[in-house]
């Protein structure tokens, strides 16, 4: 079930499109992809800057809308144009009516993208981190994901995937989280990036960075060993993220 905000988004979306292209770049009429979309692709911290980027993408002529978006103009970053792609492959296999408009005729969308706002301090607290004490051994310090954040997911169904955290040069909390490869599920990736905003910490630098973590999930029949850091809370609830 599509989350309420990224149904109405779909409706306004398709009665702003014409037969066609969008309006062409320059004219204004930018597309901004709502909260429910980033909330599993792209956030931030409020007390990162906000960023925007500017992406063109052209979708072929196609009878089922299963044409892939091409990049007409990056914003630069390849990693958030996959972003601004993944978004428009999500309105053109959800909309029946997009499909429509787009079999006669190749579709252009303007996406500006800004990441959606986390305050770590709002989430419950299975993804917040107790304690600020991190290893001084390492530049980015993450506990590791705890079972109890993905126990309503069948994990068979997760595929490897990967989170990108920018790190203020002071250090700290991440200024950004963004999904670079899905794992194949929303809610997944809406867990990865809640918990890696509020848990990771970097160490402080001459100038902000990056860095790029692997997220990998496996089942076993034997009696679970899963390690957990000491400063991880413990309770019995799961995640519920809506889709």
């Amino acid at each position: 079930m599509r989350p309420p905000l990224l149904n109405k988004f779909l409706l306004l979306l398709i009665g702003c499109l014409g037969a066609g292209h969008v309006a062409a770049a320059g004219e204004d009429q930018w597309i901004t992809p709502p909260a429910a979309f980033l909330a599993s692709n792209y956030v931030r911290s409020p007390a990162a800057p906000v960023r925007t980027h500017d992406i063109i993408l052209e979708v072929p002529p196609s009878s089922a809308g299963k044409a892939k978006p091409i990049i007409v103009r990056s914003c630069g970053d390849a990693d958030l144009d996959r972003v601004a792609m993944r978004f428009v492959s999500i309105v053109m296999e959800r909309s029946k009516k997009m499909q429509a408009r787009g079999t006669g005729a190749a579709l252009r969308f303007q996406i500006r993208l800004a990441p959606a706002r986390l305050d770590p301090k709002d989430l419950p607290k299975r993804f917040q981190r107790p304690s600020n004490q991190v290893d001084p051994n390492r530049r980015i310090d993450l506990p590791p994901f705890s079972r109890l954040v993905f126990a309503s997911q069948n994990v068979d169904d997760i595929k490897p995937g990967s989170l990108r955290l920018r790190i203020p040069a002071a250090g700290g909390i991440p200024d950004e989280a963004v999904v670079v490869q899905s794992t194949g599920s929303e809610r997944v990736d809406s867990a990865v990036l809640f918990y890696g905003l509020s848990n990771a910490r970097g160490r402080s630098d001459a100038r902000s960075y990056e860095v790029i973590m692997p997220v990998a999930f496996g089942r076993s029949l034997a009696p679970s060993e899963f390690i957990e850091p000491d400063n991880f809370p413990t309770n019995e609830r799961t995640i519920r993220l809506s889709r």
